[in-house]
């Protein structure tokens, strides 16, 4: 029983809502609740709330209050929600900032969140604990055990603000969370820092090995949404979605697809999704909340299933059961009576979670990642969608090889004009970030090809090949050949000074291949910049030496080119790069 005072307080402060949406249709996956009208209570901030509870011991029953306090209010967000006759379902949840201090305190038991959950007519899966290594934790092993009987409840555990601070990766190890929230410190303005871009991906990467989905906190720009998309975000929440809210009726279930940019599907059209698709064992789920009775049940009448998918009863993947690790249980003695009672979540298993429109490559990636797994899981916007074993994915690989291998330069062994197509489709809508497209061919192949023969010339197309795809492996470009002496190469860049660097290295690629193809002429030849041979009419005439030339076309962050536009441009700037004395040609298409 809380004091009068801290029954005040309590009843002086507010919470408002966050919405976290699927970054591609904006259908809400949950709501924060923030702890809000703190001053009215008497306090500076929100910690300093906290800190007083903490110190008059009573920070457990404040904090039961606080919920209580946020799950009445979210039972009226769904009343008001209805009122709009919106599909709402009964998969949304609510964030909650757990306090781990009062897991230390004597006061603490568990299955009181439960009770007060039941009484509103909530079910526990609903609520998901954000926890962050704010307060110092002293035991991981005591944060373990009780964030397993959560989990084993039916709640979610998020990761908050991850990637900040001294020991949120030990936290990550021992809490073992349903979800990461990247903090927003490495998501604002992603779209312009490739060192931002590169931590969170890798976070997002380590995050999905471990079975986890990924919130990207701070999103405050459509070009940051875009980057979150591209590294594999699963959900997105910040100001450009919705600034926090006490007024309820501002809340929505699914946010204007308006918000974001035009292109928020560009990954869904991938041939790869096609394949995942193809070989996607759609293989029938258990719910956590069903008994090892059911499990057993399931692997007598199924010999095919070595392993089970297992998600929330939302549809959500959890992680697996694997037929060999319930061996060791169901055949010793009495082994099989003890456990069929068991809910099944004592027994899942971590696998990589990794969503239908990844790339086949970061998928693979994934799955590498792991040791000892029969497959990954797949979901499609958080919900499961089916398995794919390790065969299957073998498959799929063997498929994409030899789609690749057909769509590629059987000289160079370059991407053909297809990918050529798809990368300049995709580039030209990727409006987040400055983008270089490059159109690079060799001058004066053709007296060249006549006089040395062709397997000289191949020797030469190999050789500016060879330098393209060197730069390609340091600065994650792509390369595509067209056919012949044409080449294409498109990358896309933090900023302008970034553009800068590359139009240099551009540079050294034409000087270093007119350097080296010099070792194919005479001495005087070399000397005088040119050769006599007889051209195509057999006619005697001077050729200047073969060079490489490469008409540029850069694009800022937020400028959008048209295919017709893009053609017209890089038909004049060809033109253009011949006659220069840097063999290049460069045209800038401003942000309107």
């Amino acid at each position: 029983m809380l004091e009068e005072r801290w029954e005040r307080i309590v009843s002086e402060v507010n919470f408002a809502f966050q919405p976290i949406v699927n970054p591609h249709t904006g259908m809400v996956f949950g709501f924060e609740a923030l702890l809000r009208n703190y001053q009215d209570a008497g306090f500076e901030s929100i910690e300093a709330l906290f800190e007083a509870a903490f110190r008059e011991r009573v920070l457990y029953d404040v904090d039961l209050e606080l919920r209580k306090k946020v799950f009445i209010k979210f039972v009226d967000i769904r009343k008001e929600l209805q009122t709009k006759n919106c599909n709402f379902t009964d998969t949304v949840r609510v964030f909650y900032n757990l306090d781990t201090r009062i897991l230390d305190m004597s006061e603490y038991r568990p299955g009181n969140t439960k009770t007060i959950l039941n009484n509103l007519g909530l079910d526990q899966s609903i609520l998901c604990f954000d926890i962050s290594e704010k307060h110092q934790i002293k035991s991981f092993t005591a944060l373990r055990n009780v964030l397993t009987i959560y989990k084993q409840q039916g709640f979610c555990v998020a990761l908050d603000n991850f990637g900040i601070g001294f020991s949120g990766f030990e936290l990550m190890y021992h809490s073992e969370p349903n979800i990461i929230k990247i903090d927003k410190q490495y998501i604002r303005n992603i779209c312009f820092d490739r060192k931002r871009r590169l931590y969170a991906t890798q976070m997002v990467k380590m995050a999905h090995i471990e079975g986890a989905i990924v919130i990207a906190e701070g999103v405050e720009s459509e070009e940051d949404l875009n980057i979150i998309r591209q590294i594999g975000c699963d959900f997105a929440q910040g100001f450009l979605i919705a600034r926090p809210t006490v007024k309820l009726k501002e809340l929505e279930f699914v946010y204007k697809v308006s918000v974001f940019s035009a292109d928020s599907d560009k990954k869904a059209a991938s041939s790869d999704a096609g394949l995942i698709q193809k070989y996607l064992e759609k293989r029938q789920p258990l719910e956590i909340n069903m008994l090892v009775k059911d499990l057993l049940e399931r692997f007598k009448h199924d010999n095919e299933a070595v392993s089970i998918p297992v998600v929330d009863k939302f549809s959500r993947p959890v992680g697996i059961i694997e037929e060999r690790k319930m061996k060791k249980y169901v055949y010793s003695l009495y082994g099989k009576e003890i456990v069929q009672k068991h809910p099944l979540a004592r027994y899942v298993t971590n696998v990589p979670i990794v969503d239908m429109h990844q790339s086949l490559g970061e998928i693979i990636q994934d799955f590498t990642s792991y040791n000892d797994i029969d497959g990954i899981i797949v979901a499609d916007g958080g919900i499961y969608a089916g398995y794919l074993s390790a065969r299957l994915l073998l498959e799929t690989i063997h498929l994409k090889n030899i789609e690749t291998a057909r769509e590629e330069n059987p000289l160079t062994k370059l991407p053909g004009n297809n990918a050529i197509l798809n990368y300049i489709e995709q580039a030209t809508k990727d409006t987040a970030n400055y983008r270089m497209l490059i159109y690079m061919d060799l001058d004066n192949f053709k007296p060249f090809n006549d006089r040395f023969g062709f397997k000289i010339g191949d020797r030469a197309i190999l050789m500016i090949a060879e330098q393209l795809k060197e730069y390609a492996k340091k600065h994650n470009a792509f390369i595509g050949h067209i056919g012949g002496d044409d080449f294409f190469i498109g990358t896309s860049l933090a900023n302008e000074n970034e553009v800068q660097k590359h139009q240099v290295l551009v540079a050294d690629i034409l000087q270093t291949f007119s350097f080296a193809v010099k070792a194919f002429y005479e001495k005087e030849e070399r000397k005088k910049g040119s050769y006599t041979a007889k051209d195509r009419f057999g006619e005697e005439r001077v050729f200047a030496l073969l060079e490489a030339s490469a008409a540029i076309i850069n694009l800022d962050a937020g400028a959008i080119i048209g295919n017709d536009e893009l053609g017209e441009v890089f038909s004049k700037l060809k033109k253009e790069s011949k006659t220069a004395d840097s063999h290049m040609a460069i045209h800038f298409i401003r942000k309107p």
